[in-house]
């Protein structure tokens, strides 16, 4: 048993585990690979108890191969993991989601190395029912699948084999089964695909993408500045399925859409990213809209390379909320940015104050469920605490009155009544429900009435603060489309915005 070099038509397995916090375990360099390479180095190395059953299931499975990030790759200075297909190109992936460490094994694969313990009740004399959870009720509360690095690799593998609190379940694209329960070889759903990451790709494209994101920002990082290299594997997969690049995390056809991202909880500013992209941001976001939005901007960015133009947006453009001056001339000069990319472009700003903030209570639901229909939505909404660190306030107009809403820091309570500027950045038809419910009863009686036609048109506007004339992205909220004419002084006008 050593390290060999094969071809890339190779058959193997692969192996998706996490190393520990300070777990010392044997590593690859060029020092050590001659060494290595030699037949039967391996039985002589000290290695993990996960790579040892792993080692002994790949003989079981009658494989020949076992891919492993540790031994399977130079752990030189410098090291980065780059080869985004290795579990997409693996005949299996086996996942270790038992314990923290990678000395946690494979419980099941060597004798006694688990308890296996089945909920089953004698309903009457000849049968009996046995209590089955969820196979995602396991494996999303395991740490495995708390980081972000074993997220691309669950996604891009054709079929897992996943180890969890002491089962084991068989995943692919189309069905999960588990050891317990047999299942009839035909069948090509079943409960236990309820939240699989791997049915966002069943969805329209732009969903296929949020909810990606959505999935992906749950997730732990240990260094925070990897939050797009640990995308990189499926962005890769989304590129080929939506047809269009992906963009510092925004989908180039779609930006009006893409740049409408919330907060779930509160955010903090990852630095070195752009405050307008969801990876400068740490935390979980989410996209309460995933039908297109509609905009008048036309975008480009500024980097240091030069200027990155997008391409044709897939909607088309539509009338702006104001007309654009007469005068108007071409797009102020460029300022090339030497760290992260600048969004340059032309959009209406207004001015609006902060009223009546409250926490926000949250309901609890996967991103996996909450937009399908049928029997694959079968779902508990539970209520979670109130987010000691985001506040739902009201947009106010000139006249003090409701006109929008928006989902902020706890720290800007302090702003209340506080003239705040925000772009006018697309639309959509209306408010969520969500949103609405929050201020149900509170609102004028013309208001209410208003909302309740079908399509009275509402404003995305994000809230900026600005730097040296540069815009920073501090939220996401809406206003009705005909409370733009009482904006607070000086009142809606356009403007040149670069945003960073």
């Amino acid at each position: 048993m050593c390290i060999v070099e094969t071809s890339q038509s190779s058959r193997y397995i692969a192996l998706s585990y996490l190393w520990g916090k300070n777990f010392v375990q044997l590593f690859t360099t060029s020092k050590n690979l001659p060494k290595l390479s030699q037949p039967g180095a391996l039985e002589k190395e000290k290695l993990p108890r996960t790579i040892k059953d792993a080692i002994i299931l790949t003989r079981l499975l009658g494989e020949r191969y076992l891919w492993t990030d540790s031994l399977a790759l130079l752990h030189d200075d410098g090291f980065q993991y780059h080869d985004d297909w290795v579990y997409a190109r693996a005949a299996l992936t086996v996942v270790a989601g038992s314990g923290k460490d990678a000395n946690a094994g494979l419980p099941g694969v060597r004798k006694e190395s688990r308890k296996f313990h089945q909920e089953i009740e004698q309903v009457k004399p000849g049968l009996q029912l046995m209590v089955s959870h969820l196979a995602e009720d396991y494996i999303s509360t395991s740490q495995w699948d708390s980081r972000a690095w074993t997220f691309q690799e669950r996604m891009l593998s054709r079929r897992c084999l996943l180890f969890v609190n002491g089962r084991i379940y068989y995943q692919c694209r189309r069905t999960t089964f588990c050891e317990d329960m047999e299942m009839p070889r035909s069948n090509g759903w079943s409960l236990d695909s309820i939240d699989m990451p791997t049915r966002i790709f069943r969805e329209k494209p732009f969903v296929q993408f949020t909810s990606a994101v959505e999935l992906y920002t749950r997730r732990e990082l240990t260094n925070p500045t990897d939050i797009l290299h640990a995308f990189d594997g499926v962005k890769l997969v989304l590129e080929m399925r939506i047809g269009a690049k992906i963009y510092w995390g925004a989908l180039e056809t779609m930006l009006d859409s893409s740049l409408i991202w919330e907060s779930t909880k509160r955010l903090f500013r990852r630095q070195g990213f752009p405050s307008w992209s969801w990876s400068g941001w740490i935390g979980e976001v989410q996209w309460r809209y995933t039908e297109p939005v509609q905009s008048w901007i036309e975008w480009h960015a500024d980097q240091d390379i030069g200027i990155h133009p997008f391409p044709k947006q897939a909607y088309d453009r539509i009338p702006p909320p104001l007309p654009r001056p007469d005068n108007q001339g071409p797009v102020s000069r460029h300022r090339l940015s030497t760290t992260t990319p600048l969004l340059h472009f032309r959009t209406v700003t207004a001015y609006f104050q902060l009223a009546s903030p409250a926490l926000i209570h949250k309901s609890v639901i996967s991103p996996l469920r909450k937009r399908l229909t049928g029997p694959s939505a079968l779902s508990t909404v539970r209520p979670a605490p109130a987010d000691p660190g985001l506040i739902r306030a009201g947009i106010a107009d000139l006249n003090g009155l409701w006109c929008g809403t928006i989902d902020l820091d706890v720290d800007w309570m302090s702003q209340v009544a506080t003239p705040l500027e925000f772009l006018v950045m697309s639309k959509v038809d209306r408010f969520t429900d969500d949103e609405l419910s929050f201020w149900e009863g509170t609102l004028p009686d013309d208001i209410e009435d208003l909302l309740t036609q079908r399509d009275y048109g509402v404003y995305n506007v994000m809230l900026v603060s600005r730097k040296d004339g540069i815009y920073c992205r501090e939220g996401l909220g809406r206003i009705l489309t005909e409370a733009l004419s009482r904006a607070l002084e000086p009142g809606p006008e356009w403007r040149d915005i670069v945003l960073g």
